[in-house]
C-alpha cells in the first residue's frame, strides 16, 4: 500500500485484517458507506438535544471511526459521547462543527483512497 493517509492509521485495520489488503479496501468501502449516514443521524439528534441518541451515534460512529484507525476524531465523538450520557452534551454548534468538520476530513480521505483503488 503505497499512499500517505494523514488522518487514519492503516496499520490498525489492517491488522484487525489480517494485513488483508483487500479485505481493508472493503471495511474502508463500508466505513463510506455508513459514517455519512451516522454522522447525518449524530447531527439530527444534536439539533433536536436529544441526549440519549447524541450517546448512541457518537458511540456507532466513535467506533467505526477508532476501526479505520481515525483516532482523534474518534476521541473527539468519545468525549460528545461521555457529555451526552451525563446530559451535558449542549447545542454549541461551534463545537458541533468541529467534530463534523473533522469527521468530514476523515471521510475525504478514505473517499480519496478508495477512488484511487
Amino acid at each position: 500500500m503505497n499512499h500517505s493517509f494523514r488522518l487514519i492509521d492503516p496499520q490498525l485495520l489492517m491488522k484487525a485484517t489480517g494485513n488483508d489488503e483487500a479485505a481493508f479496501v472493503h471495511l474502508l468501502g463500508v466505513f463510506l458507506r455508513i459514517a455519512p449516514e451516522s454522522l447525518a443521524a449524530l447531527e439530527s439528534a444534536f439539533r433536536q438535544g436529544d441526549q440519549r441518541a447524541i450517546e448512541k451515534e457518537a458511540h456507532s460512529l466513535k467506533s467505526s471511526l477508532a476501526l479505520v484507525g481515525a483516532t482523534a476524531a474518534s476521541d473527539l465523538l468519545g468525549s460528545l459521547e461521555k457529555n451526552a450520557r451525563r446530559n451535558q452534551a449542549n447545542s454549541d454548534w461551534g463545537s458541533f462543527d468541529s467534530v463534523r468538520f473533522e469527521i468530514q476530513r476523515v471521510i475525504d480521505e478514505v473517499s480519496d483512497f478508495l477512488a484511487a483503488h
